[in-house]
């Protein structure tokens, strides 16, 4: 008897371990909602950049994609599918900070709006990604995150 309860206490502790993966959907999607107002800031710059008298209120674009990338290479993942997507993330932010250019050249407003848009290609299909994981992990709460483009 004291051997089956010991070989209970074994299986069961083995269970415990290793029956549950880690949730790391919920934590990640609650630090991008942290990070949103940094692509609200694109939007906002997005409108700016197409407006007649206010492409200078956009001058610092490349500032606010610099902060939102240092921001997501703090973040460490360990699921192999939310890794790719947020590196998805990072490449597309580097790719746009690669269009721009100085805020007084005669090429910053289209440099500055295709690198915007970039980004929001490559967020929204990222979110829709992260979304369908979201579905499958059968969130019950609807997926929090959208970029939305200003109209």
């Amino acid at each position: 008897m004291h051997k089956n309860l010991i070989l209970f206490a074994l299986v069961s502790g083995l269970l415990a371990c290793g029956g549950g993966k880690k949730d790391e959907l919920t934590p990640y999607i609650q630090t991008l909602q942290g990070l949103e107002h940094h692509n609200q800031q694109l939007i906002r710059y997005q409108v700016y950049l197409t407006t007649e008298g206010m492409t200078n209120q956009a001058h610092d674009v490349e500032e606010v994609m610099q902060t939102l990338l240092d921001e997501l290479e703090k973040v460490e993942l360990e699921d192999k599918r939310l890794r790719a997507l947020h590196n998805a993330m990072k490449r597309a932010l580097k790719a746009a900070m690669r269009k721009l250019v100085e805020p007084d050249f005669a090429t910053f407003v289209p440099n500055a709006q295709k690198g915007i848009s970039v980004i929001e290609r490559e967020f929204t299909k990222i979110y829709g990604n992260l979304e369908l994981l979201w579905e499958k992990a059968g969130k019950t709460e609807p997926f929090p995150l959208k970029w939305e483009a200003a109209n």
